[in-house]
């Protein structure tokens, strides 16, 4: 009573305020008062059951309050005026129920509606209800989902360099270095990039330890037999291209362990 005191209701339930006249002017007014809370619902955010029992419950309210008219005639009713009274206030229900559900459900709506006649709402509910579970996490409500800017914007991105999306030419670091806040491997390895020897013209060492000049120190490993062959000689001039490098020898240097084991041999 307090709630639909407070809705400005009490009178429609109670009687104080008297159903007017369909020729009354004040007629669609007190009709339009009378059905806004029921048509004035919507799924929104609710569960198709949550969505359904809130419908259900006004729906037995206003049964409460507004009883079916009984037939007072002496002998047995023929007429069918009554129960198509009851149908069609099925049918309000049923459109009600289905109006109201969110645009995923649109073409369950279409479906139903196309029935003829139109099923029990207990059975419509439970369709509803089967649908949505089929959905699962595929379900999306648009009125929580928001597109991040930045993940649009990454993907609009070109890179005129490269050819490549989700950068700009500006900074792409293949072109323009590293950037200063990246980790430190990255740093050490452009800290070396930049040494250039002026010996061999490699990069990544001086020409304080360059072992082309000073000697590969013992026990070093080479990557190929090449390599190994060339680990005891060095020069002061080279013919490089684009396949192989050529030093002229010059002198020869032993290890430790190989003046050992040229001592033991005499």
């Amino acid at each position: 009573m307090t709630a639909l005191s407070a809705k400005n209701k009490l009178e429609f339930v109670d009687g104080g305020t008297a159903e007017p006249l369909k020729t009354d002017r004040t007629y669609g007014a007190w009709k339009r008062s009378n059905n806004m809370e029921a048509a004035s619902i919507r799924q929104g955010n609710l569960l198709v059951t949550e969505y359904f029992t809130k419908l259900r419950i006004i729906w037995d309210e206003l049964e409460n309050f507004r009883l079916y008219p009984t037939c007072t005639c002496s002998s047995r009713c023929t007429c069918i005026a009554l129960k198509t009274v009851a149908q069609r206030k099925r049918e309000d229900r049923t459109i009600q129920f289905l109006r109201g559900l969110n645009e995923q459900f649109g073409n369950v709506r279409s479906h139903v509606l196309l029935m003829d006649p139109l099923p029990e709402i207990s059975r419509i509910f439970s369709y509803v209800a089967q649908q949505e579970r089929q959905l699962g996490n595929s379900l999306i409500n648009v009125n929580n989902i928001e597109m991040k800017p930045s993940l649009v914007n990454a993907a609009k991105l070109v890179c005129n360099y490269c050819g490549r999306t989700g950068h700009t030419e500006s900074v792409y670091y293949k072109k323009h270095g590293m950037p200063s806040g990246s980790n430190e491997r990255n740093k050490k390895n452009s800290f070396r990039n930049n040494k250039i020897c002026t010996y061999c013209g490699k990069t990544g060492h001086t020409i304080e330890v360059c072992y082309k000049k000073h000697g590969f120190p013992p026990g070093f490993k080479f990557s190929n037999s090449r390599s190994s062959a060339n680990s005891l000689v060095t020069g002061d001039e080279a013919i490089t291209n684009d396949q192989t490098q050529e030093i002229e020898p010059k002198e020869i240097r032993f290890s430790p362990e190989q003046y050992k084991a040229l001592l033991a041999l005499i």
